[in-house]
């Protein structure tokens, strides 16, 4: 996390090459580095590469394939 401000965390997050599952809290990100997919429990797949944003909701399921290094900042609620 870098600063929080107004009930939101504003942070970079960084996943190296696999798989990964799990539980989203709201948060916004944008992708600045890398590549992969994160699949959500409904099937929806988004494809993940710089200058992609996503927009994740609290209890979404999602599964994290992560094909190059992955670099991300978000604004999370807190």
């Amino acid at each position: 996390m870098l600063t929080e401000f107004g009930g939101a965390a504003v942070g970079l997050w960084e996943m190296r090459e696999g798989i990964a599952e799990d539980v989203e809290r709201d948060e916004v990100f944008l992708v600045i580095s890398g590549s992969g997919a994160v699949t959500f429990a409904d099937g929806e797949r988004i494809e993940l590469r710089p200058g992609v944003g996503v927009r994740l909701r609290s209890g979404d399921r999602t599964t994290w394939q992560v094909d190059t290094p992955l670099r991300k900042v978000y604004v999370m609620l807190t």
